[in-house]
């Protein structure tokens, strides 16, 4: 640690310089108060000053006003060195700023133990620098981050959020703290839950409801704060708002599974969905059904219409068979003018009989444009998943496929069972 030494006595100061380095300390070296004044005005200037009281220029006492006189958050400790030992001299030496004083001629161990005393305050001071530093940090940080913060007690009671987490939620701090922070986040989510008050950490993605009613995705990672015996004294939450990437993501993944015409299912979503169906007819014993559905004059709509008018018939026969069937039954399109329906949790085969009647009637239509009419109708061809059958999802399309072949090559607009004689 620096130490200036100020005195215009140089036996004084040469002795004070070689006690001060052999304690540890640097000592820097002025002659009178204007040098001790221009040392301190430097990068880094020394934090234990020992100044005699009577110097030429400025003296100790003045110096030690203009010292003062500078508004500082880390502020040198002074020490008088002065042969005068007067109450009133002290009094005026501690009134002009300085810290404490020792009289001339000083003894080493009195000189050494007040220095060692002024390196206590000044570390204090440093540290309480360090300290007041850092939690400055934290709260601009708190304050500014983009990210939502919540703090709760250990019970999970909301004591503290930032402005993003109030952006974000759309609740004021106000009405957030002394809440509980289940109120705003998974109040369902017992799970979630168990890990934080168990593992004392929790990550995830969550879907929660802004204070406006509107929907919003958010990551939140949830940690515990312990004290020095190891004791949990608060939560911290982060929070970064992913609706939009949570829903680019949800619209990817819908794309992927979907038809772009019609919204139905696709061969990827319908095979995952016949993939579990087959599981639950091992299981519960009840059939399912395959309905490969193929149009019949469906090109002559296009080449008479064009591709517009024939989107058009697609769409609304989509919207036709998702009506017929339950919500458990899956309606797909495979391609141009193909659909496959997906008939479960049949008590027998012949359950499924009269929709595919409907199923039928819904694909039989006349279209009219501009004076020029043409008919389309439908060819069905079904199969069978039974609780003992040992087929995979590509050998029951198949047989469908099969099938629809079969009622096409008899007359189209009809419906055909799947059976050995067929392969």
């Amino acid at each position: 640690m620096k130490i200036l030494i100020a005195d215009d006595d140089l036996t004084i100061r040469s002795i004070l310089q070689a006690m001060t380095k052999e304690w540890g300390f640097q000592p820097c070296l002025a002659d009178d108060g204007n040098a001790a004044w221009a040392s301190l005005q430097q990068d880094d200037p020394p934090h234990i000053l020992l100044l005699d009281w009577e110097m030429p220029g400025l003296d100790g006492l003045q110096l030690c006003q203009k010292i003062r006189q500078q508004v500082t958050d880390n502020p040198p400790y002074i020490i008088l060195l002065t042969a005068r030992n007067q109450a009133e001299d002290i009094a005026e030496g501690l009134e002009s700023g300085a810290n404490d004083f020792v009289s001339k001629p000083f003894k080493k161990v009195e000189l050494q133990a007040r220095l060692k005393v002024a390196q206590r305050v000044i570390r204090l001071q440093q540290e309480r620098l360090r300290s007041l530093a850092d939690a400055q940090l934290a709260a601009s940080v708190f304050t500014h981050a983009l990210e939502g913060i919540i703090i709760t007690d250990q019970q999970g009671i909301i004591i503290d959020v930032n402005r993003a987490y109030s952006d974000i939620s759309g609740y004021s701090r106000e009405e957030s703290i002394h809440r509980h922070a289940r109120h705003f986040f998974f109040a369902d989510n017992q799970q979630a839950w168990q890990s934080i008050y168990q593992a004392k950490k929790w990550r995830g993605d969550i879907h929660s409801t802004r204070k406006n009613g509107e929907e919003f995705y958010i990551q939140l990672t949830i940690s515990a704060v312990y004290n020095d015996n190891d004791e949990i004294t608060h939560y911290i939450g982060l929070l970064s708002d992913i609706t939009e990437s949570e829903l680019q993501k949800q619209q990817l993944e819908y794309a992927a599974n979907h038809d772009g015409l019609t919204k139905l299912a696709n061969r990827v979503l319908l095979k995952d969905r016949l993939e579990q169906a087959m599981a639950r007819v091992r299981r519960d014993a009840k059939p399912l059904a395959v309905v490969y559905l193929d149009l019949d004059g469906f090109k002559a709509v296009n080449d008479k219409f064009g591709h517009d008018q024939g989107d058009a018939l697609l769409v609304a026969l989509a919207e036709k068979l998702q009506n017929l069937v339950r919500e458990t039954d899956t309606v797909a399109r495979i391609g141009g003018d193909e659909f496959i329906v997906l008939l479960t949790g049949l008590n027998q085969p012949s359950d499924c009989e009269p929709t595919l009647q409907r199923l039928l009637q819904a694909c039989a239509s006349h279209i009219t444009v501009d004076g020029i009419e043409t008919k389309v109708s439908a060819s069905l061809g079904v199969s069978f998943f039974t609780e003992n059958d040992t087929l995979g999802p590509d050998e029951l399309f198949k047989q469908a496929d099969t099938a629809m072949y079969a009622a096409k090559n008899s007359g189209k607009n009809c419906i055909k069972f799947y059976h050995e004689q067929l392969s």
